[in-house]
């Protein structure tokens, strides 16, 4: 199924600094937030396939939007962590939902990943050069 009218992961802003994406997800059960599921975690990873690639600064994913990841949702946040990581980059997540939370808990991915509250206090850490 494409996704054609909506971006699974739309950039927000762009610094010398960093660059911020916000994950909307798939469609998920009621209007607010999405999915990043087995059916939209692969189209989060193509969408970012440029920016890994060729892309400066911190990277700052938005998952606020999303209310629900499952396995294949965390294993594209772990391949998009560990290319950024590659390639000498930042990379914070931002924005989790409880749910989401529980998920990043259940497998300590905060002991990896920077997951921080929001966008703001991701930005904070990057310009202090943390």
């Amino acid at each position: 199924m494409s996704n054609t009218m909506t971006p699974i992961a739309q950039l927000e802003e762009q610094t010398e600094d960093y660059v911020l994406y916000t994950v909307n997800g798939g469609p998920g059960a009621g209007e607010e937030g999405g999915d990043l599921d087995l059916q939209y975690a692969p189209q989060l990873l193509e969408g970012m396939e440029e920016e890994l690639a060729g892309g400066k600064g911190a990277l700052i994913l938005d998952l606020a939007p999303v209310t629900f990841v499952d396995s294949a949702g965390l294993g594209v946040i772990l391949q998009i962590w560990h290319r950024a990581r590659q390639k000498g980059r930042g990379f914070y997540v931002v924005g989790l939902q409880s749910s989401v939370i529980r998920a990043f808990r259940i497998l300590d991915l905060g002991s990896q990943i920077n997951v921080r509250d929001g966008v703001a206090d991701a930005i904070a850490e990057i310009r202090a050069g943390a």
